[in-house]
């Protein structure tokens, strides 16, 4: 997975393809390690597809670099997170960096 940098208050747009009929949500989760997540947004797949679209107040966070996760549930109930800890390097998440802007000012 790579590493997605904003600008703050930016909307951002993920698709997420999946080749199982039985794909049902994509979940991103952003927040630091060890922490509850800062913010979620959920999606529903249509033909194997999910458009994760993260709106301005999503991204309106503190200036800086977090980590993200991407979680796949199933109609069977199966749940499948992304990374795959086997694809790490060690327990190592992809980065979400928010990088200033210069039309809005940042909001601690």
């Amino acid at each position: 997975m790579k590493t997605i940098q904003t600008r703050y208050g930016a909307s951002v747009e993920l698709t997420i393809t999946i080749d199982d009929d039985l794909a049902d949500t994509a979940t991103i989760y952003v927040g630091l390690p060890q922490e509850t997540a800062i913010f979620t947004k959920t999606a529903s797949f249509t033909s194997g597809v999910a458009d994760l679209s993260l709106d301005p107040t999503d991204t309106e966070l503190p200036l800086g670099t977090y980590n993200y996760q991407i979680n796949v549930s199933y109609t069977d109930g199966r749940l499948d997170k992304y990374p795959n800890p086997a694809n790490c390097d060690g327990d190592s998440l992809p980065e979400f960096i928010v990088l200033e802007a210069l039309d809005v000012t940042e909001v601690s």
